[in-house]
């Protein structure tokens, strides 16, 4: 067999091991799981899974390693896009997108990530602290310019201050619409078609935000929106 064929397989195997110990860490927490149960659902041993992870906190931490990937793809893109009001319309759309509907190409990462977010809140806070610190970091700049050059343009009727709380309570909102749709049975019946919820709840921050009305009519096409990041997750 040869080495890419080995380097392959070994790829391969980690992935297994990452995919198997996701759903235990968010359902039980890193302390309630052992490499023993991680080693199962695997369908490895534990001598396999040592080969690939020296210890049950460098599975762990591969696992935020891909939360954070999977939170901040495509995200630096946006620094080739103007500092304007139209770019700080679609970054709040991208962000509450990404939150609210984002993809699960990697071993359903996405509802796990809401669901070690909520148990770490409910802990020390650790994994939620070190998680938004590494993700915000690709956006948090980007929107602060943005609203300045709103602000500048009249556009944004908030002090900066304001506007950039506004950011803030609009990634938060999307964490809280995201928790309590996380039962298989949401926990609040929205009076609307699910997919709509999104449009609300940016419109709602858009708002909340500070943008003009007008601002909000120029620049805001979700369709358009949709369209991009479709074809940016096709790359």
């Amino acid at each position: 067999m040869s080495d890419s064929t080995e380097r392959m397989k070994a790829i391969d195997r980690r992935a297994a091991i990452l995919a198997a110990a996701l759903p235990l860490f968010a359902a039980n927490g890193p302390d309630g799981v052992t490499t023993k149960e991680i080693a199962a659902a695997a369908a490895v041993s534990e001598a396999l899974l040592y080969r690939h992870f020296p210890s049950k906190q460098a599975i762990f931490e591969a696992i935020q390693e891909d939360c954070v990937r999977e939170a901040t793809e495509n995200i630096g893109r946006l620094e080739e896009l103007p500092d304007n009001t139209a770019t700080l319309v679609m970054c709040i759309y991208l962000l509450m997108w990404k939150i609210l509907r984002g993809p699960q190409r990697i071993y359903g990462l996405h509802t796990c990530i809401a669901r070690l977010q909520l148990r770490s809140l409910l802990d020390d806070g650790s994994f939620a602290r070190s998680f938004l610190e590494l993700s915000s970091a690709a956006w948090v700049d980007k929107l602060s310019r943005c609203v300045d050059a709103a602000i500048a343009a009249g556009d944004l009727e908030n002090d900066r201050e304001g506007a950039e709380l506004g950011i803030w309570f609009a990634h938060h909102m999307s964490i809280a619409l995201r928790m309590y749709g996380l039962p298989s049975e949401p926990v609040v019946a929205y009076p609307v078609d699910p997919a709509a919820i999104l449009d609300h709840a940016v419109l709602y921050c858009l708002r909340g935000l500070g943008l003009t009305r007008s601002a909000i009519n120029a620049h805001y096409n979700p369709r358009v929106f949709d369209l991009l990041l479709s074809g940016a997750e096709t790359r």
